[in-house]
């Protein structure tokens, strides 16, 4: 699965079908979008089930409602996932609407 960053949105990053959707229903008709990439070893996690990120060891487990551990018993929670940067590598796509 390949996340891209929208040119004009530097903070999330989504799948080229979801963006396409979206041109065909708000625009624009030609977009730029930029490759993204796992950013490893640092700190902060993205979670799926709130859409939002976080610290690692800050917020999450019994202070989140929603902690559910990957293991059943304690630890990293299965909704935690990879935060994503941005890379020079680029694409620009066109839809027909």
């Amino acid at each position: 699965m390949k996340f891209y960053f929208r040119e004009d949105d530097d903070e999330r990053c989504y799948l080229k079908k979801d963006i396409i959707e979206d041109m065909k229903e708000n625009g624009p008709d030609t977009l730029k979008l930029f490759e993204a990439k796992r950013v490893i070893g640092e700190t902060f996690f993205w979670c799926t089930i709130n859409q939002e990120t976080g610290e690692v060891g800050l917020g999450c487990g019994k202070q989140c409602s929603q902690y559910r551990p990957r293991n059943g018993k304690n630890g990293r929670c299965k909704f935690s996932g990879h935060c994503y940067e941005p890379t020079d590598i680029s694409i620009t796509i066109t839809v027909k609407k």
